[in-house]
């Protein structure tokens, strides 16, 4: 798209995009397509906004807004996936396909990648894809299930084998040719591998030979020695992958493996390049893995702090959370036991301490801490979850009122004039919105928050409490809750 003139890499995405918005104004107007390739945005990962998620590639761009960043714009390089799902769907944007389309139509089919695809439903017939493997606690390796990624698809949802691979290898070491047929120009290949953002901290004292890493347009740049090197790995759910050229050398290599988080590729280029380029012979296994490993045996777990108990009963608990970003939380209680739900991940919760609970995922397998939060008036305000370690704060989902004001029946209870002294307040329900109307004093919306309770949108501490009379259809009085007090209103006959 750059090549062709359609995309200028300094350009705001909002040109091209305009309801691309972030947190961040000031990040949401001068956002380049630089910027998204080159993890500059200011977010962290915020993986699990994506990972399982319901949403579509579309509204995960558009829920960017609501995730909170943890550095300032371009100030820090923070790898970030969403930033590759803006670029997919800038690429739908300008070149009006699927972004699987544009890349079938202009890199795998001019490159020969005959049998890659976007996910393992779509290998070729009588292939035989690679199984997904992870490592369990014990070290006992497990097949794991295949997980779609369609919507993230940008940041890493392509499948491939190492033939097709190697196309894509010759491609960058040709400068943009295959064969004698010219892909892109040698000077924007050549770009594409230039460093734009060093990488703070990225030395490593167990590692002098390796320099400083900057990062490039989707690909790592160091010195090993005195030899370029331009890589990048991936991986997702039981499988780990490695691109890794020494362009000076002409040499390209590519690893892929079927087990999550492994380190093997990196050990394996490294010895490869020493043998490559007849280096002296260095135990990169040893020298990766040893440094890391943690016995067992010293390691401590968190405990929680005794004799406490939840502050009240565990229905009180159950509910849905929502986060403007991450979506939906529902807890749910069965059995005497508070249950977890979130985007494709279920378990269950045990208590911790105070109003804090464990929840066990088991698939994938970890533990997650919840933390229930009481506003004022006594009632579950909202769930916080660390979700983001990057973050100092939990991710915070507001506690979802009853669906009340989708029954119309109900609300036609509710309706209608009440008198406090010489007042009349309507209560009236139009475009969706309950509201209270008090002479003299603007129309203040009705906001759920509890059974029968309604807050005062703009008052915080104020709250509307409709009075229900044993037999009598509908509300009998409203009690308007206020920091100085407690006003009841009886309804106009």
């Amino acid at each position: 798209l750059q090549h062709q003139g359609r995309l200028a890499w300094d350009k705001p995405v909002r040109h091209y995009l305009p309801d691309f918005t972030l947190w961040d104004k000031f990040a949401t107007q001068e956002m380049t397509p630089t910027d998204l390739l080159t993890h500059q945005s200011g977010l962290p990962r915020h993986d699990l906004f994506w990972y399982g998620s319901p949403f579509s590639r579309r509204e995960l761009m558009q829920r960017l807004q609501y995730l909170q960043p943890s550095k300032s714009f371009r100030s820090t390089w923070q790898y970030q996936n969403l930033m590759y799902l803006s670029a997919g769907v800038l690429t739908e944007q300008l070149s009006g396909q699927s972004w699987e389309s544009f890349t079938q139509q202009n890199i795998f089919t001019p490159l020969g990648m005959r049998t890659s695809c976007f996910s393992h439903k779509d290998a070729p017939i009588g292939s035989s894809p690679a199984l997904p493997y992870r490592k369990a606690d014990n070290d006992s390796i497990r097949l794991i299930p295949y997980r779609d990624i369609d919507a993230i698809g940008p940041a890493g949802s392509i499948v491939s084998n190492i033939d097709d691979m190697l196309q894509w290898v010759k491609f960058h070491l040709n400068k943009g040719n295959i064969g004698d047929t010219e892909i892109l120009p040698a000077a924007t290949v050549h770009q594409l591998h230039t460093p734009v953002k060093l990488i703070e901290n990225s030395t490593n004292p167990l590692f002098p030979e390796f320099s400083h890493r900057s990062y490039a347009y989707g690909w790592f740049v160091y010195h090993y020695g005195e030899h370029l090197v331009v890589q990048h790995g991936g991986n997702i759910d039981g499988f780990s992958a490695l691109v890794f050229l020494l362009p000076e050398h002409n040499i390209g290599m590519v690893f892929l493996t079927n087990l999550n988080g492994n380190p093997l590729p990196g050990i394996l280029a490294n010895y490869a390049t020493d043998l490559l380029l007849q280096r002296n012979y260095t135990d990169w296994f040893a020298r990766t893995i040893s440094p890391t490993t943690t016995p067992e045996s010293s390691r401590e777990s968190p405990q929680p702090i005794p004799g406490t108990q939840p502050s009240r009963h565990l229905q009180q608990y159950a509910g849905q959370y929502e986060h403007p970003a991450y979506g939906i939380t529902t807890i749910t209680l069965a059995n005497h036991q508070l249950h977890f739900s979130f985007n494709s991940f279920e378990g269950i919760m045990k208590h911790w301490h105070y109003d804090v609970f464990q929840a066990s995922i088991t698939d994938p397998a970890q533990e997650m801490m919840l933390s229930f939060h009481t506003h004022k008036d006594g009632s579950i305000e909202k769930l916080g979850i660390a979700l983001e370690p990057a973050l100092a704060e939990d991710i915070f989902f507001t506690r979802l009122p009853p669906d009340v004001l989708q029954d119309a029946d109900y609300i036609h209870t509710l309706t209608g004039m009440y008198t406090l002294d010489n007042m009349v307040i309507t209560i009236s329900y139009q475009q969706g919105k309950l509201t209270a109307l008090v002479p003299g004093q603007p129309s203040y919306e009705l906001q759920p928050y509890k059974t029968n309770f309604f807050r005062l949108k703009g008052l915080n501490g104020y709250s509307l409490e409709f009075v229900f009379e044993k037999n009598q259809p509908n509300a009998a009085q409203i009690k308007f809750h206020q920091p100085n007090g407690i006003f009841p209103a009886k309804r106009k006959p």
